[in-house]
């Protein structure tokens, strides 16, 4: 098992439903993360949140995030439909990331075809 003995900076791409209760739980359930970015399309959302959890960073758009280096891991909880064309971006730039859908049913990789 991984033995973190510092913070992991962590950014949110997503501020709705999801990326809410994600960012409520980061911030008081996970004792080994710091929240150093949100961001949402619906940039009063990330404001928000940003207050709320009080992150030093709100963004409209999530690819100042992937840009940032100073992120270590990053959360994309906007819609599914959007999860792909995230991750493709990263990984352009040989960056790691991943992505958690909702169902394998639902889940298609960037090629379209469904997981097996």
């Amino acid at each position: 098992m991984l033995s973190i003995s510092r913070k992991v900076r962590v950014g949110v791409i997503g501020a709705g439903r999801i990326g809410r209760i994600h960012l409520e739980n980061l911030a008081h359930k996970v004792i080994k993360v710091e929240l150093a970015a949100v961001s949402e399309i619906a940039f009063a959302e990330a404001e928000k949140c940003a207050k709320e959890h009080a992150i030093p960073v709100a963004v409209r758009d999530y690819r100042a995030q992937l840009e940032n280096r100073d992120i270590e891991a990053i959360l994309i909880c906007s819609s599914s439909d959007t999860h792909a064309r995230i991750v493709e971006r990263p990984l352009a730039g040989a960056r790691t990331s991943s992505a958690k859908s909702p169902s394998p049913s639902t889940s298609r990789s960037s090629t379209g075809r469904s997981p097996r």
